[in-house]
């Protein structure tokens, strides 16, 4: 639920009436209006109905004392994306898990594999990783073992990895995700290619950057290279991890 709408409901007097399931005598924490405070919760067809201070009735009362009720956990970088995985992350409070970073392709099939039997929601970017892999017939699974890692693309793999990325922004991926570290063989005209068709198609890029720490080429000069093509392009920006990849270079994070 909208943290908006779960504001509203904190300002509206609490109807007298059953409710489906009261999470009763939780800690509830909503980080938009502030609120840290031992509440009742009343959820009728799956959706909060009412906060309360006073007791609620419910047909069925989950005693939430000791316990911490907020809203669903999103996760931006979520690597996990089997059964296992999403079992792990609804009990630790993730509703959401998204692979924005290393992304998927094909995009069509993995959300198919997923719709329907996923015990919370995801969502992934069309990566530049798995279309560089297929393309140079990579032996990885998840990362580049050989050839997408330690060789440049021709002019020809490149188009194909273009084409199979922009693929899967048709197939309803969220945005295009990078990994330039680890595709250290692909040129910085290869990675301005994929900004300018995140700008044409006006969906973000989610980068983890060329270079880590302070040896040059380090962190700052991979991060010039990604906010230089954002500038050029247009296209929106995401760094991942920027403070892990920084090190000490304070300056790259201040």
């Amino acid at each position: 639920m909208k943290l908006w709408l779960l504001s509203l409901l904190m300002s509206a007097p609490v109807l007298a009436q059953t409710y489906d399931v009261v999470l009763a005598n939780g800690r509830v924490i909503d980080p938009e209006t502030n609120l840290d405070a031992i509440r009742n919760v009343g959820l009728n067809g799956g959706r909060i109905a009412a906060i309360s201070a006073s007791p609620l009735t419910g047909r069925t009362t989950v005693d939430a004392k000791g316990l911490v009720v907020t809203a669903g956990f999103i996760d931006l970088h979520s690597h996990g994306q089997d059964a296992e995985n999403y079992a792990y992350k609804a009990r630790d409070g993730v509703t959401t898990a998204l692979e924005l970073e290393v992304g998927v392709n094909p995009v069509a099939s993995w959300y198919a594999a997923r719709e329907g039997r996923a015990l919370v929601n995801f969502g992934a970017t069309s990566g530049h990783i798995p279309a560089r892999m297929a393309v140079m017939h990579d032996s990885g699974t998840l990362l580049p073992r050989d050839a997408a890692a330690t060789r440049a693309a021709t002019a020809g793999e490149r188009k194909e990895t273009y084409e199979l990325v922009r693929q899967g922004l048709d197939e309803g991926a969220l945005g295009i995700g990078m990994g330039i570290s680890y595709t250290p063989k692909a040129s910085r005209e290869e990675i301005l290619e994929i900004f300018e068709l995140a700008a044409l198609r006006r969906v973000p890029v989610f980068v983890h950057i060329r270079s880590s720490g302070p040896a040059e080429p380090g962190a700052v000069d991979a991060l010039q290279e990604v906010l230089s093509d954002a500038l050029a392009t247009g296209a929106a920006l995401h760094v991942v991890h920027i403070t892990s990849m920084c090190a000490k270079r304070r300056c790259c994070f201040e």
